[in-house]
């Protein structure tokens, strides 16, 4: 049994939605880097640890992103597989 267009587009905006949020997260994290700055970030004279903010917010916004593309991918293939699965069964024991 395919995927049909109607789940697929519902794992598209979970998967959309999920995105969002890491963006969030990991923008918020940069901005905040800005912020701690005050205007000597808006120059580019930044501190150790704004640096370490900004490359922690860009490492969740990657790895949130991907995360959450195998989270969603591997919720459908397993439903997927399941829904085939007890289609088998079904079709065997009407076989029987």
């Amino acid at each position: 049994m395919a995927i049909g267009w109607s789940t697929a587009f519902e794992k598209a905006i979970a998967y959309t939605v999920y995105s969002i949020v890491w963006d969030f997260v990991g923008l918020g994290l940069i901005g905040l880097s800005f912020y701690l700055g005050g205007v000597k970030s808006l120059f580019g004279s930044f501190t150790l640890f704004q640096i370490m903010l900004m490359i922690i917010g860009a490492i969740i916004i990657f790895f949130g992103n991907t995360a959450s593309f195998f989270k969603v991918l591997g919720d459908t293939v397993a439903s997927a597989v399941e829904a085939k699965f007890i289609e088998d069964e079904e079709s065997e024991e009407k076989a029987t």
